[in-house]
């Protein structure tokens, strides 16, 4: 008796291609969103006014460097100074305690202000084209493979 090779839509392997499929597509969502947000920034750093900050207290973490910084804000004509903790990702390797950096704070708390510098909008857009794009190459894929036959592990 000889045995068939194996073939590639097997029971589970055409699953593998629809899970890839959802799988990508959530990361293309991710990065989407993330492109977003990142373009939302960069027109409020356009439109808005930014503010000095003062760095208080500088730290390396693992993910890039984690920064305490003083800055005033105003609220209904009042000065309020506000201290936070950012996370400045991978560029506060040239910055030191008492370095200034620029920052557009929040009309309603001193939390999350936006950190002025440059922004990761093309490649973040690009990289959830690519992935929603390999998610529907996959979501094809796996739509074809189901559409074929299954062995039933009859012999002929």
């Amino acid at each position: 008796m000889l045995k068939r090779p194996a073939v590639f839509d097997d029971g589970a392997n055409r699953s593998i291609l629809a899970y890839g499929a959802i799988v990508m597509y959530f990361v293309s969502m991710l990065t989407g969103s993330l492109a977003v947000r990142s373009h939302r920034e960069a027109l409020m750093m356009q439109t808005m006014p930014s503010v000095p900050a003062t760095v208080l207290a500088l730290e390396q973490v693992k993910t890039g460097f984690s920064a305490k910084i003083a800055f005033m804000r105003t609220e209904d004509g009042i000065l309020l100074e506000c201290q936070i903790q950012i996370g400045l990702n991978r560029d506060g390797g040239h910055l030191h305690t008492g370095s200034v950096v620029y920052v557009i704070p929040r009309s309603d708390s001193c939390g999350e202000p936006v950190v002025v510098g440059p922004r990761n909008t093309t490649v973040l857009a690009s990289a959830s084209g690519a992935f929603f794009l390999s998610s529907l190459i996959l979501g094809v894929l796996a739509a074809q493979s189901m559409l074929r036959s299954r062995r039933t592990g009859a012999r002929e």
